[in-house]
């Protein structure tokens, strides 16, 4: 499977005493445990996105809560109060700080965030046709959805097709990472972007400040700001106003 690979590139890159290492560590905890053993055997590394449990190691990451404020604060802007959410199972990290967007922007809205409008699926093509199957099925359904990645948003489209519904006519979508496919989807995915040019720039500076040994800090954060990139999936709310 994909940790097997990613174990044995990792235990090769130890082996040849690699200089330092940029990685997007996956939340497995295989993955995890070596990347411990080599942070502690003195190799640098950067890490984009997630961190080490328990380890101080050099971070470049993203306000990917406040993109999800925005991602859904859009929403309400073109008149939608029915919003549903594609979110991850709560056990991944990667999901909870675009699920907690969702839940505040509701709030500041005046609207009380409901249960029924909130999917826990795997965050794939497949778990988003789930999640659009769950929420279409409800008596009121949502005239909105946002989703914590784009593979699920791209599924529900997927799914509101299947219906018959218009994208964004009958429901509007709103993805999240600014996958390459979300811009050549039909229609194109309104997203929230995270600037992955500048994640990486900022990364190999990092790295490149620890094996010159010109940075003695014990471990630096890097937090940049999120983008909302409106495409052809989102759309005024043309229904009764419900509340």
């Amino acid at each position: 499977g994909q940790d097997d690979r990613t174990l044995r590139m990792l235990r090769a890159l130890r082996e040849h005493e690699v200089e330092g290492l940029v990685i997007t560590p996956p939340e497995t905890p295989v993955i995890q445990a070596e990347l411990v053993r080599m942070r502690r055997s003195g190799v640098p590394m950067v890490l984009i996105g997630m961190r080490l449990p328990g380890e101080p190691v050099d971070r470049v990451t993203t306000d990917t809560y406040s993109g999800a404020v925005s991602a859904v604060r859009f929403l309400l802007d073109l008149g939608h109060r029915r919003i549903g959410l594609i979110g991850g199972s709560t056990v991944l990290r990667i999901a909870l700080g675009r699920r907690q967007g969702y839940i505040d922007a509701l709030r500041a809205a005046g609207i009380d965030p409901d249960p029924v409008m909130m999917t826990e699926v795997p965050l794939d093509r497949e778990g988003g046709m789930e999640a659009a199957r769950q929420l279409l099925d409800l008596p009121h359904p949502p005239t909105a959805i946002f989703s914590v990645n784009d593979a699920a948003a791209l599924g529900a489209i997927q799914e509101a097709f299947r219906r018959g519904l218009s994208v964004p006519e009958d429901l509007s979508v709103v993805g999240f990472d600014d996958i390459a496919l979300a811009a050549h989807s039909h229609p194109p995915l309104t997203t929230v972007a995270q600037p992955k040019q500048l994640m990486g720039r900022e990364a190999i500076d990092l790295l490149l400040a620890r094996i010159q040994g010109t940075s003695s800090l014990p471990a630096v954060e890097i937090r940049l700001p999120c983008e909302l990139v409106v495409r052809g999936t989102t759309s005024q709310y043309r229904g009764e106003v419900v509340d």
